[in-house]
């Protein structure tokens, strides 16, 4: 069955309405029309079988729930990603992926060598674009939840603020002794719920970048032999993460 995205403030007791591009798709798109069944969530794990009660309005298609799926279930881990910003379709890609993975929240970072740059006045037409591509990711995928995304920061302020409490990791090419599977089975990851996984640009990250981690309290560690395009890097540790 579909599934769609209805936001929380749509919500009038079991009846609500869709935003207009989600009415537009509905309407348009799919076809669809009053008494057809949908499934739609709310991004909050809260996920309900409902049926259209109006699509002649394209701009506003209503609906009313029927009965509730799933009201969402937190693992017992919790991975945030801080990935370097990509150039060009990559970064979309990595969000569109790490959605489907369950990411809880996704920091992107400007380092040394981030190739990616834009005005502080284009930020907010950014976010916005990547919030469509998770929200996008999420409803193909079938989430409950999506993940937040937040504003880009620079090195220093990710790094510095990091929770003390966390298990927080840095990929660095650099480091040869411990490996990710060897960081999840230290002592503090078995009694931490929330992971923080730093990921580095195209280029990797500075040794000054990655010592700064260090010192700010992040554990570096490494994938194995192979050095992985940044995107593959981060997808293959979040896939890590999320199942073991």
């Amino acid at each position: 069955m579909a599934h769609f995205f209805v936001s929380p403030k749509n919500f009038r007791g079991r009846q609500f309405f869709f935003d207009p591009s989600e009415s537009r798709h509905l309407a348009q798109v799919l076809r669809k029309k009053a008494g057809d069944l949908i499934r739609v969530f709310n991004g909050e794990g809260i996920v309900s079988e409902a049926k259209i009660l109006d699509a002649s309005r394209p701009e506003r298609v209503t609906g009313e729930l029927l009965r509730t799926i799933s009201t969402g279930s937190r693992s017992r881990k919790i991975i945030n990603i801080h990935p370097a910003l990509l150039k060009g379709p990559r970064f979309d890609w990595l969000l569109e992926k790490l959605t489907e993975l369950s990411v809880a929240e996704i920091h992107p970072i400007l380092t040394e060598r981030t190739v990616v740059r834009f005005a502080n006045e284009k930020a907010a037409g950014k976010i916005e674009r990547w919030e469509k591509i998770i929200l996008s990711a999420a409803k193909q995928c079938g989430r409950e939840t999506f993940p937040r995304i937040y504003p880009a920061v620079s090195f220093q302020k990710a790094v510095s603020s990091l929770p003390k409490e966390d298990l927080n990791l840095i990929l660095w090419e650099a480091e040869e002794k411990c490996s990710l599977a060897e960081a999840l089975h230290s002592p503090k990851s078995s009694a931490t719920q929330t992971i923080n996984l730093i990921v580095g640009p195209e280029g990797g990250l500075s040794v000054q970048e990655a010592q700064t981690a260090i010192l700010a309290g992040a554990k570096p560690v490494h994938l194995g032999e192979r050095i992985l395009r940044a995107e593959t890097a981060a997808i293959a540790a979040a896939a890590y993460l999320i199942l073991s």
